[in-house]
């Protein structure tokens, strides 16, 4: 046997350890005399052997990976080195080896193992563009796109006859009414049921929706008392400005129906105690009315303003010339693979020129506006991302392509600017001198290349990084691609820390609101307002990322449905029905079946206690239930133990509930003066105290102890109340309230729940209307009606586990990457999908991604990439008939 290196002495001996071959290897250790490995003689897949010889001589030799994977014995790990060592003692062992003799023979099977692995990864290449070929022609074919082509028929005029309107919406449960054949049922009939179910049926599938309560809708729905109208959830919406995201996905599920009255500037007031701020709309007014407000403060509100652009510190080998930066101020700045969620159309073809079912021409190369714009990114089916020259601004404030927000944000809007430069170019910026005030450096992040200085005045890193703005609102859809990617590759994404590396959205997501906004400035009314659109969450529980993304959705506007918030379910449920499926109401579902392999096969509706339970079968089940009475109420007890299920239920909490006050106005909003505006009104401006305190409250010192209040007035938001409701107005006033304070009459009958409950839930009306009627004097006379909702009312008529309004408690918590990997739309039990706020994120922007969602996991279709060809398609279609 031939012997490759002879050991000089015993002490050398020692440092022969586990010592890999790699371009550059350190010495092997500290001993003299150690002999240093020889970087030409076989790359990182081959590993130094000891041999011990029956004399007691010591050599060692090379065996290549495949070898030390099949030796078996005498293996042993060497983790903190990371590679892997073996020892054989003995001549029989030593004779197993298939030991390499020479050492120019070391280097021929080297060359020859670069050669296979060479071919080997040309192969692995060739057949993942051929993988991604198929994926994305699956993707982004015309054949199963439920979001085509936009919607023809212009906007029908009002339909006020409640009797036609209770057709639609009203329709009550029967087996006979069941259809025949469905291709899924849905369980609830909110916004995130109904967008689930519409898309599905915009592809030809038969859907049945169930809802337990009296007409469809959920938080979209109204009712009427003493001659008013309430809407009981659906108080404004922003982004819903023509050729937004969240207005084209709406548009396409209502048939193009819905319309939608935007509110006038301030669409928002916020009072902290005496003093009292104004919100209004705009990307420009929105930053200018609060330096107005602020002037001291102009400096943190901009920082606020920037920090919806997200700074990744990039790679130059990656050839991207990209501005060099010194770090952003809180340290959101991460050294990043430029992959956002970047997907593309391909330069030619996909999308006709014309309008309507206009023909297949050729697009022109563009932007799909769902990441960077830029060149050579790779987006998320493996295409190159082209920048568009001629749908978005290409001058010296040249902007990326289209903003797509998912939560509250919701839009891809067109061509926001960048901040400088053309695409990814961008002007060489000085380096911070220092950081406004310092700051601790909390949130520092400081992966690989990446130094972040927190303790004083340096800007994080102190180095020259290059770095590019991206909005926020664009790495957002990250959130939601960590959802739809399959388990395996978030979890890899996940455990290796990558997903930190991709994009500093998860750090911000996880971040503190009061944490991150105490950085910005030392104002406590500042901080507050910057904090002021209240959920349930203290700030300081909350996220930073969904707050900003919060203030981002109504920075182009406010808007409320024209005809009231059941207009969306009313546009809605036809298109279900066309399909051949349909939305009943009072049905409630009392469990999933399942088959004897635990898939869901139907559902089990039992209308009354007295009545027989009617078994609906389909190989799709979609609960817009809330994952807790989905996992905790309607799956069967063997499947609520599954360890994934209960994995999942443990990752979030109940939501806090709500309390709200219904109070009919004698007199039109005109007569009485009532204003669009939307009123927030805290006692003071320490929200996260205020919050805890309130929280912490004994049931009986709550009436007078009441912490925040919303006011809101639809009647003059919605120009056709005077004609649906004449010499009629209302008023809406909300506060958030703990399910304990009212669990004692749980399980007691709606308006049967005794004198004492409406004892105690009229004195808390009471202490709200008098508050509002402090601020609105004009109406202290003119009060006809007052009702008012408890939790225990959120969950007789949403059917909301212990009233919580929001879904799922969204603290900082939910929106760690781990919980947003697993809160998706598939679950752990085969063919059931969740939908709605819980697989997102609150509101009805947030319901209704849930809804996208969960279509797109049954589909097997990425439906944004839809909508966003639609969104392009009908951008083009405008700008001709403008032309």
């Amino acid at each position: 046997m031939s012997v490759h290196v002879r050991v000089p002495s015993p002490g050398a001996l020692r440092c022969l350890r586990c010592v890999p071959f790699v371009p550059m290897p350190p010495s092997c250790g500290d001993t003299p005399g150690c002999p240093r490995p020889r970087p030409r003689v076989a790359p990182f897949w081959y590993f130094a052997v000891t041999f011990i010889k029956d004399q007691g001589e010591k050599s060692s030799a090379f065996v290549s990976w495949p070898f030390l994977a099949a030796a078996g014995r005498g293996q042993q790990s060497c983790r903190r080195q990371r590679w892997l060592c073996l020892r054989v003692q003995g001549r029989a062992r030593v004779r197993k080896l298939p030991v390499l003799c020479k050492v120019h023979e070391v280097q021929y099977l080297h060359s020859a193992a670069a050669a296979m692995w060479a071919t080997l990864l040309l192969l692995l290449l060739a057949l993942g563009v051929l993988a991604l070929g198929l994926v994305a022609h699956r993707l982004l074919s015309p054949a199963g796109n439920p979001f085509a082509r936009p919607p023809t028929d212009p906007p029908r005029p009002l339909v006020t006859d409640q009797r036609a309107r209770d057709r639609v919406l009203k329709r009550g449960f029967s087996a006979a009414r069941v259809p025949l054949d469905l291709d899924a049922v849905v369980i609830g009939s909110g916004i995130g049921g109904l967008a689930a179910a519409g898309t599905l049926a915009k592809v030809g599938k038969r859907v049945l929706v169930l809802e337990q309560h009296d007409q469809a809708g959920g938080c979209c729905h109204t009712f009427q008392e003493q001659g008013s109208e309430f809407d009981v959830g659906i108080h404004y919406v922003g982004q819903m400005h023509e050729g937004s995201m969240l207005r084209v996905a709406l548009d396409q599920l209502t048939d193009g129906q819905l319309r939608w009255q935007r509110l006038p500037d301030p669409y928002d007031e916020v009072a902290l105690g005496p003093r009292r701020y104004q919100l209004r709309a705009g990307k420009a007014a929105f930053a200018a009315a609060l330096e107005e407000q602020f002037p001291a403060e102009k400096e943190a509100i901009r920082e606020f303003m920037r920090l919806s652009k997200v700074r990744i510190p990039g790679n130059t080998t990656w050839g991207h010339p990209w501005s060099q930066r010194a770090g952003c101020h809180l340290d959101f700045c991460i050294p990043s693979l430029s992959v956002a969620w970047e997907v593309a159309r391909p330069q030619h073809g996909w999308i006709g020129r014309g309008c309507g079912d206009g023909g297949g021409g050729t697009g022109g190369s563009g932007d799909m506006g769902g990441g960077l714009e830029g060149t050579g990114a790779v987006g998320m089916v493996g295409m190159q991302v082209v920048g568009d020259k001629g749908d978005e601004h290409t001058g010296d404030k040249g902007g990326h392509g289209g903003d797509m927000s998912i939560g509250y944000t919701g839009d891809w809007s067109e061509g926001d600017s960048g901040d400088t430069g053309s695409g990814h170019v961008g002007n060489k910026d000085n380096e911070h001198a220092g950081d406004k005030g310092g700051h601790s450096g909390d949130i520092s992040i400081g992966h690989v290349g990446y130094r972040s200085n927190g303790d004083g005045g340096d800007t994080a890193g102190g180095t020259r990084d290059m770095a590019l703005s991206v909005m926020a609102s664009r790495h957002v859809a990250l959130l939601a691609l960590l959802k739809m990617v399959p388990r395996w590759l978030a979890a890899l994404l996940l455990r290796t820390g990558l997903v930190h590396r991709i994009s500093p959205v998860f750090r911000m997501a996880a971040t503190g609101h009061s944490e991150a906004v105490a950085r910005l400035t030392a104002d406590q009314d500042l901080r507050a307002l910057l904090s002021y659109l209240f959920y349930g969450t203290a700030p300081r529980d909350s996220s930073f990322l969904i707050n900003v993304l919060m203030v981002h959705h109504y920075q182009r506007g406010a808007w409320y449905p024209r005809g009231g918030a059941s207009e969306i379910a009313f546009h809605a449920v036809p298109l279900i029905e066309r399909a051949g499926g349909a939305v009943l109401v009072r049905a409630p579902v009392t469990r999933v079946l399942v088959s004897p392999a635990g898939a869901a096969v139907g559902v089990a509706v039992q209308k009354g206690p007295s009545e027989e339970e009617v078994e609906i079968w389909a190989p799709v089940v979609i609960s817009d239930a809330g994952i807790f009475n989905t996992f905790g109420k309607l799956l069967p007890p063997p499947l609520r133990s599954l360890p994934d299920v209960r994995s999942r239920l443990a990752m979030v909490r109940h939501g806090m509930g709500s309390f709200l006050v219904f109070v009919g106005l004698r007199g039109s909003a005109a007569e009485l003066a009532l204003p669009a505006t939307n009123f927030w009104i805290y006692p003071h401006n320490d929200l996260d105290t205020m919050m805890t305190r309130y929280a912490a409250l004994h049931r009986d010192d709550v009436p007078e102890n009441l912490a925040m209040m919303f006011i809101t007035f639809p009647a003059a938001k919605d120009p056709t109340y005077e004609e649906r409701h004449p010499g009629r107005s209302c008023m809406t006033i909300l506060t958030m309230a703990r399910y304990e304070w009212f669990e004692e009459w749980a399980g007691t009958r709606a308006k049967h729940r005794g004198a004492e409950y409406q004892q105690y839930k009229g004195a808390i009306a009471q202490r709200l209307l008098e508050r509002a009627l402090q601020r609105f004097p004009q109406l202290r006379d003119k009060v006809e009606f007052v009702e008012a909702a408890s939790p225990l009312t959120n969950e007789h008529y949403l059917a909301a586990p212990r009233g919580e309004m929001y879904g799922s408690e969204h603290d900082v918590g939910r929106f760690t990457p781990e919980v947003v990997a697993a809160m998706r739309a598939e679950t752990p039990v085969k063919n059931l999908y969740l939908t709605g706020q819980d697989v997102f994120s609150c509101g009805l922007a947030g319901a209704l991604h849930g809804g996208l969602l969960c279509a797109s996991a049954v589909l097997g279709r990425v439906l944004y990439l839809d909508l966003l060809l639609l969104k392009k398609k009908i951008k083009r279609c405008r700008g001709r008939q403008a032309a």
